[in-house]
């Protein structure tokens, strides 16, 4: 009990040193600390934006290219490419596809509605695409509504903010779900009724995204799009496979047997800037922690290094007066122990305060994006009833936690036993017979 108590006392004897040794130990810490939770946050953002897009393929009429349906369709040109039921029938039979999803996507071209999102500065609309007021036409999307991606991976994730979602009674329904702010730029609601292709169709939920662009549009039925529309197949597809490992193969297959008609683009190859930019992080992160426990061991090192040259005459007196090594190096590791332990509490606080800065530093929402940063393609997507989905996310959180908490300690205490070992050595090296003769 006395080891343990002039151990902890000897921490105090000198204050300036205490102060300096636990903020350069302590940053150092602190940066560890976040180094792991930042490496752990990003590999699961990898791991979760892998799992997101490494199992879907998309097929799109040839020369639409990723996410060229939308823009097309705004300006009014080439809108009306569609790939056939046929092609949709022959994706589905190619061994790997578990299914095959359909989406439409058009300008509205009619007069009653006027869009929420004004026209960009030098943009020139086509004759006949709807523009009017200084507003870009609405979109227009078709959408089964058991398709899965609706719901997970698209343009623009939204939640729905009124009424509801399509459900698969809404099949063939004349029924759409639209933006939030075009409602409101057209003084509608739920229960509202638009005219769309000369049929009056119900507007039976609202939705926000965020954005100008997923926020000017509303969402039919697939069948009622094709329908009101008069067309025949869709837009573009989406191809669900049964794991990331086989989407190269699988996607291979589909160029194969549907031929140049359509464009077979793998999502792997869409998102590869995001995990480009998601791997950056994470080896940033590693380089990050390694410079941090680096640090972290040379400031231990050094300091009590320094301790232990300072107390030669210490250690020859109680060596003298017949305290065994073990004692004396004790004495030394419970004072180590006690310097480390309040380390770890300064980079609690100073993790506390600088954790949120130093996780913006780290890009780990993947913006990166599609390849040259463009956008994916599809339809808005609508999360029912949740918080928007995919997209972007906020840069992972450093802050304090109970796993941060256990992290700095156990760090600290990992530093102390190994700068132990340094007592340990200059004790059993010390005589005190040398030692007193010095004196």
């Amino acid at each position: 009990m006395g080891t343990i108590t002039r151990g902890t006392r000897n921490v105090l004897r000198n204050p300036i040193r205490l102060v300096i040794v636990s903020v350069l130990l302590g940053t150092s810490l602190m940066f560890a600390a976040a180094m792991v939770a930042l490496n752990a946050g990003t590999q699961e953002r990898l791991a979760d934006v892998r799992g997101s897009v490494g199992t879907i393929i998309d097929i799109l009429p040839a020369g639409v290219g990723p996410g060229g349906g939308s823009v097309v369709s705004v300006q009014g040109g080439g809108g009306g490419a569609t790939i056939s039921e046929e092609t949709l029938r022959a994706a589905a039979k190619v061994p790997g596809v578990e299914s095959v999803e359909g989406r439409i996507e058009r300008p509205y071209k009619g007069s009653e509605l006027k869009g929420s999102a004004e026209l960009p500065e030098g943009f020139a609309p086509a004759p006949g695409s709807g523009a009017s007021n200084g507003t870009l036409p609405p979109m227009v999307f078709g959408v089964s509504p058991d398709d899965s991606r609706a719901t997970r991976v698209a343009d623009t994730a939204a939640k729905m903010v009124a009424g509801r979602g399509l459900t698969e009674d809404d099949a063939e329904a004349n029924v759409a779900i639209m933006g939030k702010a075009l409602a409101e730029a057209n003084g509608l609601d739920v229960g509202s009724r638009i005219t769309v292709e000369g049929k009056k169709v119900e507007i039976v939920g609202l939705y926000e995204t965020g954005q100008s662009f997923g926020d000017n549009s509303f969402v039919l039925p697939l069948k009622t799009m094709q329908r009101l529309y008069g067309i025949e197949g869709v837009s573009s597809a989406t191809v669900h496979v049964g794991s990331g490992t086989q989407a190269a193969e699988v996607a291979d297959r589909l160029r194969e047997t549907l031929g140049n008609k359509v464009d077979v683009i793998s999502q792997e190859d869409l998102f590869a800037g995001t995990f480009k930019a998601l791997e950056a992080a994470r080896r940033n992160t590693l380089i990050g922690l390694v410079g941090a426990l680096a640090t972290a061991a040379f400031v231990i090192v050094f300091a009590v290094f320094l301790i232990v040259r300072e107390r030669t005459k210490e250690i020859g007196v109680l060596k003298a007066l017949g305290a065994s090594n073990w004692h004396v190096v004790g004495q030394f590791g419970v004072e180590v122990l006690a310097l480390s332990g309040i380390a770890a509490i300064a980079a609690a606080g100073l993790l506390a305060l600088a954790g949120p800065a130093i996780a913006s530093a780290f890009d780990l929402t993947g913006s990166g994006g599609g390849p040259e940063g463009g956008i994916s393609s599809g339809p808005v997507a609508i999360e029912m009833g949740g918080s928007p989905a995919g997209g972007a996310i906020d840069p992972l959180s450093a802050g304090l936690t109970v796993e941060t908490l256990l992290l700095l300690l156990g760090l600290g205490v990992v530093l102390a036993v190994i700068a132990s070992a340094i007592p340990a050595l200059y004790v059993a090296r010390t005589k005190p017979a040398e030692v007193l003769r010095q004196a």
